[in-house]
Order: structure tokens, then C-alpha cells, then sequence
């Protein structure tokens, strides 16, 4: 979903995130809010 929305990411890239190995950018965490049709709150709970 978020490389239809123009956000390229990678699995790989994702694990990283997740494990806090590599800092999310501003446009993936939108991207991520938008898909999961959350707020950023909850996001960060």
C-alpha cells in the first residue's frame, strides 16, 4: 500500500524500523497512518 501511495519501502527496510535499527522518515510513518486508517497517536501508543 505504501508504494501505491509513492512511499517506496522495502520489507527489509521495515524489519529495520521495527527492531528500531533505522529511523523512520516523516512520509513512511504518513504512509503508514494512511494505510492503517489510524491516527498518529495510536500509532505511538
Amino acid at each position: 500500500m505504501m508504494n501505491l501511495q509513492g512511499i517506496p519501502i522495502t520489507r527489509e527496510c521495515l524489519v529495520k524500523i521495527e527492531r528500531g535499527i533505522q529511523h523512520i522518515q516523516i512520509q513512511q510513518l504518513r504512509a503508514i497512518r494512511d494505510a492503517l486508517e489510524t491516527t498518529y497517536e495510536n500509532l505511538l501508543d
